[in-house]
């Protein structure tokens, strides 16, 4: 359905997120007013480029995959790739743990990899 959309619709935004434009992602295109938008191409092509680092990090199969972050297009981006590669995305949010990084969180939750 994603891959579907993104060859059909390749040039249409599918996501849009405001931020200070220092802070957009290669693919993706700012305006003058700040949001920063993924086309659906920008965007299943991120998220195949997190599945293959994902892969090339060691995931297996129905592995859990921590991301520590809020909602954001790039935490998107994390849980459709952990898909993509064949393992399961695991929302580590940092409201609920108060350490920065995920590692004292990981065993928790059971995942092979995490990352914020």
């Amino acid at each position: 359905m994603f891959r579907g959309a993104a060859e059909r619709f390749p040039d249409l935004v599918a996501l849009a997120d405001k931020r200070s434009p220092s802070s957009s992602s290669s693919s993706s295109s700012s305006s003058s007013s700040g949001w920063t938008k993924w086309s659906y191409g920008q965007y299943y092509e991120e998220t195949r480029c997190v599945a293959r680092g994902l892969l090339a990090v060691g995931l297996t199969r129905f592995g859990g995959v921590g991301i520590l972050g809020r909602n954001s297009p790039e935490w998107f981006m994390s849980s459709f790739g952990a898909s993509m590669a064949g393992g399961l995305g695991v929302g580590l949010y940092n409201t609920r743990y108060p350490t920065k990084h995920p590692s004292g969180t990981s065993g928790q939750q059971k995942s092979e990899l995490s990352y914020d």
